[in-house]
């Protein structure tokens, strides 16, 4: 199990480096605003929103983050998105360890003997 996820690893840099490689390419320049922390911030929250360990889950924390940041972020006001993120991001980790798909599937006995 432990060379698959090395494998995994690798072949996801290769797929990182490729692309970073063709992005400075493209525009000539490398700068420090390329990288966005609340991107990568975002994914992170979809996976841990949706529930880890599942295919569903990301799927599903997606659809969340995506609808709350057409939505409710213009409550906000436009500049609030990275405080709202990071305050969905803590209240998950306490309130939600497995996610919505692990809160459905304790909730719903159908879900629970489905294995994926």
């Amino acid at each position: 199990m432990r060379q698959y996820k090395l494998f995994a690893f690798v072949v996801s840099s290769i797929f990182s480096a490729i692309s970073g490689v063709l992005m400075a390419y493209l525009d000539n320049v490398v700068v420090p605003q390329f990288v966005q922390w609340d991107v990568g911030a975002t994914v992170l929250l979809t996976t841990i929103l949706g529930g880890s360990g599942t295919l569903f889950g990301p799927l599903l924390g997606s659809f969340v983050v995506e609808f709350s940041k057409a939505y409710i972020t213009p409550l906000l006001g436009g500049g609030n998105w990275v405080f709202f993120l990071g305050s969905l991001y803590i209240l998950v980790i306490i309130l939600l360890p497995r996610g919505i798909y692990g809160l459905l599937k304790r909730s719903s006995p159908t879900l629970a003997q489905n294995k994926a």
